[in-house]
């Protein structure tokens, strides 16, 4: 469930305060799908528990003009449960699929939105995230080490142009360095691509991509 609390400051400035609880099935690759890359291998597990999530959430929202606006959040998780591939402390070759003890997420996230004209928009949202696991007993070498395949740096910007009856979005993203293990012993490289959609509205209800 959650819980979310918001005031208007001023005519164009906004606050507010959400508190939130989440949980997660482990899904069925995790309970009973094993996989193996190279020498590296990962061990399903079907006594898998529910992860969940205690959050917080802070956010402010500027209605700069009537074109432009923009958004701050400060965020902070607790996981219980968390699942993750984890290797034994006498071979990293060798993981099994394990809830973490106790695991943190928090950062903060910026956007902003400028309507150039009438049918053209241009939006930029910028992540911060610092992740760290906070007790692992089965393989207490892991403490303190960042999750698996998560970046601390994330942006994005997009550019919708919409002359009727097309829409065409570009989608530039740029992700930093990340750890491909939760042992943090190999870094992968940043990531940057290049995203084109075009569609055609056919009614109101209906486009073509």
């Amino acid at each position: 469930g959650s819980l979310e609390l918001g005031k208007e400051l001023t005519e164009r400035l906004s606050a507010r305060v959400a508190m939130s609880s989440r949980a997660r099935q482990p899904t069925l690759n995790e309970l009973y799908r094993p996989y193996r890359v190279g020498d590296f291998s990962v061990d399903a597990d079907e006594n898998l528990a529910i992860e969940r999530i205690n959050g917080i959430e802070l956010g402010v929202t500027w209605q700069v003009n009537d074109d432009l606006s923009t958004s701050l959040v400060l965020f902070q998780d607790h996981l219980r449960d968390s699942v993750a591939n984890v290797s034994s402390p006498t071979d990293p070759n060798d993981a099994q699929r394990i809830n973490l003890d106790r695991a943190l997420a928090e950062g903060l996230e910026i956007a902003f939105d400028y309507q150039l004209r009438e049918n053209l928009n241009i939006a930029c949202r910028g992540l911060l995230l610092d992740t760290e696991v906070r007790r692992c007993p089965e393989n207490p070498g892991l403490q303190g080490n960042r999750f698996a395949q998560t970046p601390k740096h994330r942006a994005i910007t997009s550019l919708l142009w919409t002359p009727e009856p097309w829409i065409v979005q570009l989608d530039a993203r740029l992700e930093s360095k990340r750890y491909d293990d939760a042992r943090n012993s190999r870094l992968l490289d940043s990531l940057t691509s290049l995203d084109i959609a075009l569609a055609r509205m056919l009614s109101e209800s209906t486009r073509l991509r």
